[in-house]
């Protein structure tokens, strides 16, 4: 039990460990490095048959670099996605949706990147178990 009756909980401030996305490259990039976190810690998973503890993946806070299992190959799958569908003229700036300073991505950008992202990495051509 959590000290019983009327304890108090400590207040998490989850917004003061990880900011929102401020702009608009910002916010695809955020998708894209979870996408490709979620993706190294299912193969490590699988790979050693073990449950991967979230304390591997970065906890860095702002300002400071991300210190990710999966850091070296964001330029490979997550920045090139991002470099493509806006290249491609895809994803624009109405696909997203800014909120106070916080800027986040409407459904059907994500139903556009997400498929981007996802044949990046299916592609091949780069270092990645998947």
């Amino acid at each position: 039990m959590l000290g019983g009756r009327g304890a108090q909980l400590p207040r998490v401030r989850f917004r003061e460990v990880h900011p929102p996305p401020t702009n608009l490259s910002n916010a695809m990039l955020s998708l894209g490095y979870t996408l490709l976190t979620r993706r190294w810690l299912t193969v490590l998973s699988e790979w050693a048959s073990i449950t991967i503890s979230a304390s591997i993946t970065s906890r860095a806070s702002a300002g400071r670099r991300s210190l990710s299992i999966s850091w070296p190959f964001r330029p490979i799958l997550a920045d090139a996605s991002v470099i493509q569908v806006v290249n491609n003229g895809e994803v624009k700036a109405d696909a997203f949706v800014v909120a106070g300073p916080a800027v986040s991505l409407k459904p059907y950008a994500r139903r556009v990147f997400i498929p981007a992202y996802t044949s990046a990495a299916s592609a091949g051509g780069h270092p990645l178990p998947f």
